[in-house]
């Protein structure tokens, strides 16, 4: 089953971005249509594959985990959506988000595959604990370079895709906006809401060129940093 979900360009794409997107927009006509594919539709991967992501979000409550139906489509997210643009093929079917207590931050995690640990073609955006509570971390538009001290991307990609390997936040290179449409809480119950649009860099060795990630989220906690660590 197939229906098609149109939404509006909610975010000035980069030149990487702009080349994947729909033009029928600049002449006035429809935006960019993205494909709902329904949860069935969508591959599991093989149970090989599965990369433990949610073994890995250290001591305390596991994260929250929920299986999501597959929105993927050119040059677009939207509100409220579990969505991605970039690359062509992310398609993400699980999204988690919990507390690590190792690190003491908020993680996201963006996927393929299903719960509980995901196909390990993954976008984690981890938020720093001290950062929220201090308020370094407003809603809104705020760039990679501002937040090099209170948030950690990283987008890995298996071996057998083309590129293959791990970028991020790693390096003086990447850019980009991460956009919280609310102030982040470290209460339970939150819900954490927002989008990307970022140009991350090789943070594995490997001689990648750097790598557009374009997408929504949108996920609730069930238990505050406390009631998981402390």
């Amino acid at each position: 089953m197939r229906c098609a979900l149109r939404v509006a360009l909610l975010l000035p794409l980069s030149a990487a971005a702009l080349a994947c997107g729909d033009d029928s927009s600049d002449s006035g006509g429809p935006g960019p249509v993205l494909e709902v594919m329904d949860e069935e539709d969508a591959s599991a991967p093989p149970s090989d594959m599965d990369a433990g992501a949610d073994e890995d979000a250290g001591t305390g409550i596991p994260p929250v985990c929920e299986n999501v139906d597959v929105i993927q489509g050119a040059g677009t997210a939207a509100d409220g959506l579990n969505a991605t643009a970039l690359p062509d093929d992310f398609e993400v079917s699980r999204v988690s988000i919990g507390f690590d207590c190792e690190t003491r931050s908020l993680v996201l995690k963006h996927s393929g595959g299903f719960c509980p640990s995901g196909d390990g073609h993954e976008l984690t955006i981890a938020l720093d604990a001290a950062s929220i509570e201090s308020g370094t971390l407003p809603s809104g538009p705020i760039t990679l370079d501002a937040l090099r001290s209170g948030i950690t991307i990283r987008y890995t990609r298996h071996a057998f895709l083309d590129p293959g390997g791990e970028w991020g936040n790693c390096g003086t290179d990447d850019m980009g906006l991460l956009e919280l449409l609310e102030m982040p809480s470290l209460q339970a119950n939150q819900v954490v809401e927002g989008r990307y649009q970022l140009i991350l860099v090789p943070c594995d060795g490997r001689l990648n060129e750097p790598i557009d990630v374009v997408g929504s989220f949108r996920a609730l906690t069930d238990h505050s940093l406390a009631e998981t660590c402390d």
